[in-house]
């Protein structure tokens, strides 16, 4: 394979539900935090640094939105005169929920 290739690789829903039930596995009080973090993995589709940078302000539960800052976004390209441009997501009722704690 050469060093230009890309692979895209889809989890089925049962692969996403083995990584959340995974999650409580390691136990103590960062279970829920890596459960939530594997459904926006899933969710969003973001990579790993890009779900690091994310930070509790980005989230806007009261309207279900995940603001995603241009500059977290690898893809966005940073020599943008208008500068780094932010995408909205809809955040879904699981991911609102695992927030919430409810």
């Amino acid at each position: 394979m050469s060093s230009e290739q890309t692979i895209h690789r889809r989890f089925t829903v049962e692969q996403i539900d083995a990584l959340r039930d995974a999650s409580h596995d390691i136990g103590g009080n960062l279970a829920d935090r890596n459960e939530v973090l594997v459904v926006i993995l899933a969710d969003f589709g973001l990579r790993a640094n890009e779900a690091r940078q994310l930070k509790r302000s980005h989230f806007r539960l009261a309207e279900n939105q995940l603001l995603l800052p241009g500059d977290v976004q690898k893809d966005y390209p940073k020599d943008s005169s208008l500068g780094p441009k932010s995408t909205i997501q809809p955040v879904t009722d699981t991911i609102y929920r695992l927030i919430r704690g409810g």
